[in-house]
C-alpha cells in the first residue's frame, strides 16, 4: 500500500504522517504552510522532493491585504483561492499510488486525479458537513447578538461549493464523531462512504 497524502487545515497532520511512515505505507505528503511543500518518505527518512517558498509569499500578501480591507471580512476570502492554489499544485504529485487522502479544501482536483489513476480516494474532514458548520455558526453569531459580517468564521460561498463537490467525487469520507456522520447522511451521503474515526490521544504528554 503508497499512500499520498495532502494536508490542509487540521492540527493532528504530524501524528498521522508519522504512524503512516512506521507502517512503511507512506509515499508522499504535500503540505501548504509554511511554504508549499512535497516529502517523499522512506521507512526511516524523509527527504524534500520539491518546494515552493513563493507561495508562502503568495499566502502572506493575500491575508495581508484581505485583513486591510474590512468589507471583505464577512467571509475568509483567501482560503479559498488558496486552497484552489494548494489543490493545483498538489495533484501534480498525486501520480501512482494505491490511496490518496487528502483534506476537505483543498483536494477537490487531487481526489478526481486519483480516481483516474485507480487510487482509493479519501477525504480527510475534520468537521461537521459544511451546510451545518455554516447554519451553526450564524445561530451563534445571532445568539450572541454579534454582526457576523465582522468575523471570519465563515467560510466564502466559493469554498463552499468546492467543499459539497469534494464529498462526491471521494470514494471515502473520515469524520470524528457519529454525530458529524450523521450531519453528512442528513444531507444525502451514503453512509457507507463514511468512516467515523476519532482522533487518538498522545498518552505519552497526556499522562498522570
Amino acid at each position: 500500500m503508497r499512500v499520498v497524502v495532502s494536508i490542509g487545515p487540521g492540527q493532528h497532520g504530524d501524528f498521522l504522517l508519522r504512524e503512516l511512515a512506521r507502517r512503511g505505507t507512506l509515499k508522499l505528503s504535500i503540505r501548504s504552510w509554511p511554504y508549499f511543500q512535497v516529502e517523499s518518505w522512506s521507512e526511516d527518512t524523509a527527504s524534500v522532493l520539491a518546494s515552493n517558498r513563493w507561495y508562502r509569499r503568495v499566502s502572506w500578501l493575500s491575508w495581508a491585504v484581505w485583513r486591510r480591507m474590512p468589507w471583505l471580512h464577512r467571509y475568509q476570502t483567501p482560503a479559498s483561492w488558496l486552497s484552489s492554489l494548494h489543490d493545483r499544485m498538489a495533484r501534480r504529485f498525486v501520480g501512482d499510488c494505491d490511496m490518496f487522502l487528502g483534506w476537505a479544501q483543498v483536494s477537490l482536483l487531487s481526489l478526481r486525479e486519483a480516481r483516474q489513476g485507480g487510487a482509493i480516494a479519501v477525504l480527510e474532514h475534520p468537521m461537521v458537513h459544511i451546510t451545518d458548520w455554516m447554519a451553526t455558526v450564524r445561530e451563534e453569531y445571532r445568539r450572541w447578538g454579534t454582526e457576523a459580517a465582522r468575523y471570519p468564521n465563515l467560510f466564502p460561498r466559493q469554498l463552499v461549493r468546492r467543499m459539497t463537490r469534494e464529498y462526491l467525487e471521494a470514494d471515502y469520507i473520515t469524520v470524528l464523531s457519529r454525530f458529524a456522520r450523521d450531519t453528512f447522511v442528513e444531507h444525502g451521503i451514503d453512509e457507507k462512504k463514511l468512516l467515523c474515526i476519532p482522533l487518538g490521544v498522545d498518552v505519552d504528554h497526556f499522562c498522570p
